[in-house]
């Protein structure tokens, strides 16, 4: 008998323990309510288990057994929650910056982020032996724009870190982390150029980057090339992506090395500059896009 009462009391703390556990992709209240279930079950069971050892009376005994019935079925019900959702494998699990309201005034990257476009102006005059005005190139930084762990994860940017960017529409536009150009570069930590297409008088970007109809209405229809950097910090952990583009003038596949090799001092201050900014522990899950904190 022994035996059996310690393994039936392992077998139930096993399954308290299960019980415990979030609920993958449940909302945080729900979490809360089925822990608060699973305690209030367990002081049920010790109420009755002291009532029957006093020898209360039965009425009293009655109201304790139907209560533990109940609670035990929401025990049930928590447990089985626990096991039916399996935990999706992360895309990645890395320290990133979280985008900031607004920079101290003082901050040093707004500054550096218009010597970079003032660079990337010059380097593309000499590659393409023409002028190129200071409103034909822009410059951005998207940072993860994550408010709390229950909402989808975006990235995105603001009036502090773009530069050129006059069109309301584009100073709101934001990506799921591997949408289009800039969510591509941030899953993949690689630099990428894409350039538009002039087809039927009408100029299109490769559907390999899956930009969405809202993107489309909201990017400029002068816009031909853009050039995405990724930012990363210690162990390459992914914290942001910055962004060249061009309006008005086209650029070459074979040209953009040719920018990118004018802008690496200005680049490599702007990621140090980043990099100083306080960072939260991401894990971002494939099967929704969903983030959670850590």
């Amino acid at each position: 008998m022994g035996n059996v009462a310690k393994t039936a009391v392992q077998e139930l703390a096993k399954l308290l323990r299960q019980a415990l556990l979030p609920t993958p992709g449940a909302p945080a209240w729900l979490n809360v309510v089925k822990t608060v279930a699973v305690l209030v079950a367990v002081l049920a069971i010790i109420a009755v288990g002291g009532a029957l050892y006093t020898g209360l009376g039965d009425p009293v005994l009655l109201v304790l057994m139907g209560l533990m019935a109940l609670l035990f079925l929401a025990v049930l019900i928590a447990v089985f929650s626990s096991r039916g959702e399996t935990q999706p494998a992360p895309i990645w699990e890395k320290r990133v910056v979280i985008l900031p309201q607004v920079l101290p005034a003082e901050h040093e990257l707004p500054i550096l982020l218009e010597f970079l476009q003032q660079r990337a102006i010059e380097t593309a005059q000499a590659a393409l032996g023409h002028e190129i005005g200071t409103g034909d190139i822009r410059v951005a930084v998207f940072l993860p724009n994550y408010r709390d762990s229950e909402r989808l994860g975006i990235l995105s940017t603001n009036d502090d870190l773009m530069v050129n960017f006059p069109f309301g529409a584009e100073r709101e536009i934001v990506f799921f982390p591997g949408e289009g150009l800039v969510g591509s570069v941030f899953l993949q930590q690689r630099t990428q150029f894409v350039s538009a297409r002039l087809e039927n008088g009408v100029y299109v970007w490769p559907a390999s980057y899956t930009l969405t109809n809202e993107h489309l209405r909201r990017i400029s229809p002068d816009l031909r090339w853009t050039l995405g950097l990724p930012l990363a910090g210690e162990h390459h952990n992914p914290l942001g992506v910055l962004v060249l583009d061009g309006l008005g003038f086209e650029l070459s596949e074979s040209e953009a090395p040719k920018l990118l090799d004018g802008i690496r001092q200005e680049y490599l201050a702007i990621l140090a500059s980043i990099g100083k900014l306080p960072k939260k522990s991401y894990r971002l899950y494939e099967y929704d896009a969903r983030t959670k904190t850590s």
